[in-house]
């Protein structure tokens, strides 16, 4: 739908735009965000932000800011270009970062539930219920792991990044550093296809539930998809229902009901693969 857009030449320059919501607290409607010039140099800052400062130009006016599938499309293509012009290698680290949060976007809502927001921040999730979360994530995440080890024997990402989600909960490793290892991960499924793909990005997804909560059922979901991908032909189906089931028998009586009602809740942005 967006790829044929004209992409402008124009550097960003600070602006201050208006984004819905994804703010600190449940009860917050919408979020002031400014962009910084000159911000598309550094791949520190969030997509968002560089384009924020060029929503006011065709032919971007149009676009929903809520739409984040569109605008990472729209950035993609924008950095593809400028990287094609000048091989920026600040703007191929960003490309490959907003890549990745394109992948995170499919699998959350649009409004943050506040049950997977921390209490600290607005929400009602106990830092003892995150860390089961994490430690559920990182269970999912590591029972498919061996289908990408199979693939990429000596890639340690996927593996080090649920590592690192285990270490958070431990207290070993800052928040910034399990989120950073589960970019990692999911870098490392850029190349490959099917079950061992799937594999790397529910070990990222494991390793950022240190960051956003939410992204508990992101390792779950793409585990799911890679015990079906790995599945003989006819047998898809089942295997990934075998595979939900295993992951519901694993999952602490503390959160049990706040999972299953997520699962619920997002199964239709999941790819409905709850339907176990």
């Amino acid at each position: 739908m967006y790829s044929n857009m004209p992409l402008t030449r124009e550097k960003p320059v600070a602006r201050t735009t208006v984004f819905p919501a994804q703010a600190a607290s449940p009860n917050d409607s919408e979020k002031t965000l400014t962009a910084p010039k000159n911000c598309w140099r550094c791949p520190l800052y969030c997509w968002r932000y560089v384009f924020a400062a060029q929503l006011a130009a065709p032919p971007y006016e149009n676009v929903p800011i809520a739409d984040s599938i569109a605008w990472i499309r729209i950035f993609v293509l924008y950095l593809e270009r400028r990287i094609a012009r000048k091989g920026n290698g600040c703007g191929i680290l960003l490309l490959e970062q907003v890549r990745i949060e394109g992948v995170l976007s499919v699998i959350l809502p649009k409004v943050r539930d506040p049950r997977f927001i921390t209490i600290r921040r607005g929400g009602t999730l106990t830092d003892a219920d995150h860390h089961l979360l994490a430690l559920w994530a990182a269970a999912c995440a590591e029972h498919v792991l061996y289908f990408f080890e199979l693939a990429q024997p000596d890639d340690l990402r996927p593996r080090y990044a649920i590592e690192m989600a285990r270490a958070w909960v431990r207290g070993e490793v800052t928040m910034t550093q399990a989120r950073a290892a589960g970019g990692h991960a999911m870098g490392a499924a850029r190349d490959l296809r099917g079950a061992a793909r799937y594999a790397a990005y529910a070990a990222g997804q494991a390793a950022c539930v240190a960051h956003v909560a939410a992204h508990e059922l992101g390792a779950a979901a793409y585990a799911i998809k890679a015990a079906r991908a790995a599945a003989p032909e006819g047998e898809a189906e089942r295997a990934g229902r075998r595979e939900c089931q295993w992951q519901r028998d694993q999952l602490p009586e503390a959160i049990r009901a706040l999972v299953l009602d997520d699962q619920r809740l997002r199964n239709d942005i999941c790819w409905s693969v709850f339907d176990c």
